[in-house]
């Protein structure tokens, strides 16, 4: 019984932890993509550039 009420009071405090840190690791990934999106497209206008 002891080790029952253990993981209960376990995932409890770590639980709010966890639904934060996956929510700042989706708004983190949606940064990245914007990110690599944007250096895709600098990296074709500096090759279109150099190429003109």
């Amino acid at each position: 019984m002891m080790e029952s009420i253990s993981i209960v009071s376990l995932i409890q405090h770590a639980g709010f932890p966890i639904a934060l840190t996956f929510y700042l690791l989706s708004r983190f990934e949606k940064r990245m993509e914007n990110l690599e999106r944007e250096v895709s497209q600098l990296r074709a206008l500096l090759q279109g550039r150099k190429e003109g």
